[in-house]
């Protein structure tokens, strides 16, 4: 610990006016930052320290409080305003020749300017640099994260819709269920016996403006043999819980499906119950034609939804896909007509549809999407694009569908780090 020196003054009060002021200095262990200057009128000694260490103790006697507040010895507050004052000039002086140096050498301010601004500017193109790098890096994982994931819906979406085209060969070879075109009859408008053929199933009592009464119309044998095959592809399809039903539709009307009653996808107490979708005329019900119109004169697959599937006010399935493949037997007559608003005749040569639902929730579920995304810290929405008929005019105009998002899709609308990936799977846009 480095010595501290005060300066005392002594005189005696009785001799003040016969003797000279004597000084005297005492020495002792301080505070290392209390350096003061001590001087001796008798030997006219003076000692200085460095500048640094008297301006370390000018501010030290600023911080330097007793308790009755700070002291009124005059002494000190002399020496210590003394002190204030050396330390002011010396500011004062650097300033001055700080001045006076720029003054006599101008271009010396600009050089000064000039090398401070090129570090600045080297610097915040680095800085630049190093953003888009970053950025064009995170675009990179966003895309290879969306690609890996549409792929494997892609893949998934294909082998669940494999049913379909097992489906049409069975119909194609099937004389049996060939035959239910001409059994169900075509009726181009629910409400107006008149339009429909003489043999067509008449409208069901209770949904006469969307239904058929099928009763009798289709043969027991028919339904088994259907029944036994759909269970079988149903089977070897291993979608569990995500392949829930399988339906054919001649002339747009469901008239088998299996399970009728599902229990082997879902957990007791609820079951997809399908007996409300037997009969279910699809070109006539106003909340299905426009999809149905559309998959007529298709040559693919035509997927609507998410919709939810619910029965006695519960929804059994939340997100459900309807997936719709048109039927053509080769060498067959089938038809399929009506006129647009525009009077324009579209009559089609296919037998009908085949259908298959499918619990797009659980098919979400099983890609592990939703974790994926949260894992690298990104949002997403997955949209579908669709190709919807009007029913009264059958224009077809493209509609994108939302299918799937992160809780905080919201963000991708605003921020601009956001990275498209298209994926094709039947005859739409993922």
């Amino acid at each position: 610990m480095a010595a501290a020196c005060d300066i005392a003054q002594s005189a005696s009060l009785d001799e003040a006016e016969d003797d000279e002021d004597t000084r005297s200095t005492r020495c002792s262990n301080a505070d290392p930052l209390e350096v003061n200057v001590a001087g001796s009128s008798e030997d006219g000694k003076s000692s200085r320290r460095s500048s640094f260490l008297g301006h370390r103790s000018i501010w030290a006697g600023l911080l330097r409080k007793n308790e009755d507040g700070w002291s009124d010895s005059g002494a000190s507050q002399d020496t210590l305003g003394a002190r204030v004052a050396l330390f002011c000039a010396g500011r004062e002086s650097s300033l001055n020749n700080t001045f006076s140096t720029i003054k006599r050498n101008p271009s010396l301010l600009l050089w000064v300017v000039l090398v401070f601004a090129t570090t600045c500017a080297v610097g915040l193109a680095f800085t630049i640099l190093w953003a888009n790098a970053e950025q064009s890096e995170r675009e990179e994982e966003a895309r290879a994260v969306a690609e890996e994931v549409g792929h494997w819906f892609s893949g998934e979406l294909n082998k669940a819709l494999i049913p379909l085209y097992t489906m049409r060969q069975f119909v194609i070879q099937t004389p049996e269920f060939e035959a239910l075109h001409n059994q169900i009859g075509f009726c181009k408008n629910l409400k107006t016996p008149a339009e429909c053929d003489a043999n067509a199933a008449p409208p069901m009592a209770g949904k006469a403006s969307s239904h058929r009464n099928l009763t009798g119309r289709i043969p027991d044998e028919t339904r088994e043999k259907f029944n036994q095959i759909a269970a079988s592809i149903k089977k070897d399809a291993h979608l569990e819980r995500v392949l829930v039903n399988i339906q054919l539709a001649p002339k747009a009307v469901v008239s088998l499906l299996y399970p009728l009653v599902n229990t082997e996808d879902f957990e007791a107490p609820l079951v997809l119950d399908n007996r409300g979708a037997w009969g279910h005329d699809l070109l006539n019900d106003p909340q299905r034609s426009a999809i149905a119109y559309q998959t007529v004169p298709a040559k693919t697959v035509v997927i609507a939804g998410p919709t939810q599937l619910v029965q006695s006010s519960v929804p059994v399935v939340r997100d459900a896909l309807i997936a719709r493949l048109p039927i053509s037997i080769p060498g067959k007559s089938h038809s399929i007509k009506w006129t647009t608003a525009d009077g324009m005749l579209q009559d089609h040569n296919v037998w009908g549809f085949a259908v298959l639902l499918i619990n797009w929730a659980e098919l979400k579920k099983r890609s592990g999407l939703y974790d994926r995304f949260a894992r690298e810290k990104m949002h997403f929405r997955l949209t579908r694009t669709d190709l919807i008929t009007d029913p009264q005019t059958k224009v077809v105009t493209p509609k994108e569908a939302l299918i799937a998002e992160s809780v905080n899709a919201s963000v991708l609308m605003a921020d601009k780090l956001n990275v498209s990936v298209m994926l094709h799977t039947t005859n739409h846009e993922f």
